[in-house]
């Protein structure tokens, strides 16, 4: 650790700087951001070290990813120090660490939100130009077509050798989960990185569990690992297919529902239709709706939703920016009116979902060819 003064509290500090480092990278902004979540004194504001992470370029999603997960390590934690104590005292104390992380997670949806508004003032960040959080998608391919695949990989791979490191990615309901790899080298058409149980879940958690996306230089373009070989100590990867990180071009963190949602849907007379929500951001929705295959309602119509979010209804007021279909079910994707109650409620239900995705992913049963490789 190279960045900041002598802390107090070395394991604690290491352990969560450790976490937020895989992810965010070692740098003087992700010390102070360690500082604030142990409570340490540290001359940076929380929002002004949430806004330099955010304008290095960070995703929104590696940061309540990240955060989520020093959460998850301090509660365990303070369970496994407080195991002998009262139940009482052991429950205090685990919504004293609840809160503090709630308040860290509030502010940063709350800088976010200034920094995409202040950006999309200047112009700089687009988002009409992107098909909203899921949906037809080809246009972005104009990026992979204006750089050839083989000088992609073999500048990609030129990288790597340099960094001797490689982030590797997978996504689960809409979350982005990555950690940074040792890069060992090439072997024959394979490439080399050192495994790891954190390289192991970032694998298991892709349907196929051999698949995983490594990011290519940019940053921009993604590309698909898939396991050739497990050796002692590190795996051989193939290189498949690139594709656009389509994550990285969106405003806010939208998460794919598992519970089943309905939602009615309204516009001016005509009949209400009944649908499910299948995902969930504080800047739009997606809905499915079963049974026809065509969209019942066009781009730029204006629609009314009613849904509801943990124990509350909710109206939601949006446009319908695109639409689609999937087997027997039309989707449309609707970009929501800014009302500050029914965002505040949205921010709640994304933060539970969210939540929700991380301990599964925590939990998650290692496949036996990667529990073995760990042996």
């Amino acid at each position: 650790m190279k960045h900041g003064k002598k802390h107090n509290k070395p394991l604690q500090f290491e352990k969560n700087y450790s976490i937020l480092s895989k992810t965010l990278g070692d740098s003087q902004a992700t010390y102070d951001l360690t500082a604030h979540i142990c409570h340490e004194q540290v001359a940076t504001s929380l929002e002004q070290v949430l806004s330099q992470l955010l304008q290095s370029g960070t995703h929104i999603h590696h940061l309540l990813s990240s955060i989520s997960a020093c959460e998850q390590q301090r509660l365990q934690y303070a369970f496994d120090s407080a195991k002998t104590l009262p139940v009482e005292i052991q429950f205090s104390s685990a919504k004293r660490i609840i809160d503090d992380f709630n308040q860290i997670q509030d502010t940063l949806l709350l800088v976010a939100d200034q920094y995409f508004e202040h950006i999309s003032v200047q112009k700089t960040h687009d988002i009409s130009q992107v098909q909203a959080d899921t949906g037809n998608r080809s246009m972005l391919h104009s990026t992979l077509e204006q750089k050839s695949y083989q000088d992609t990989i073999q500048s990609s791979i030129a990288a790597w050798k340099k960094s001797k490191s490689i982030a590797i990615r997978n996504y689960h309901l809409g979350l982005t989960v990555r950690t940074i790899a040792t890069f060992l080298g090439e072997e024959g058409d394979a490439i080399k990185i050192k495994m790891n149980e954190d390289i192991a879940r970032i694998f298991a958690i892709h349907p196929s569990e051999h698949a995983a996306f490594a990011v290519c230089e940019g940053e921009k373009i993604q590309v698909r690992l898939s396991i050739k070989a497990i050796k002692g100590g590190y795996i051989l990867l193939h290189i498949g297919k690139t594709f656009p990180i389509y994550a990285e071009s969106r405003k806010h963190l939208n998460l794919q529902v598992e519970e089943h949602i309905p939602v009615t849907i309204r516009m001016g007379k005509k009949r209400q239709l009944h649908a499910r929500l299948h995902d969930l951001s504080i800047g739009g929705i997606g809905i499915n709706v079963h049974g026809i295959n065509q969209a019942p309602y066009n781009i730029g119509d204006n629609i009314e939703c009613q849904l509801t979010l943990g124990t509350q209804p909710v109206t939601l007021q949006g446009t319908v920016r695109w639409t689609g279909s999937s087997n027997d079910e039309a989707r449309i994707g609707v970009e929501l009116q800014h009302n500050k109650n029914s965002q505040q409620l949205i921010q709640k239900e994304v933060l539970r979902m969210q939540r929700n995705i991380i301990n599964a992913i925590n939990q998650l049963e290692l496949p036996a060819t990667l529990q073995k490789a760990l042996a």
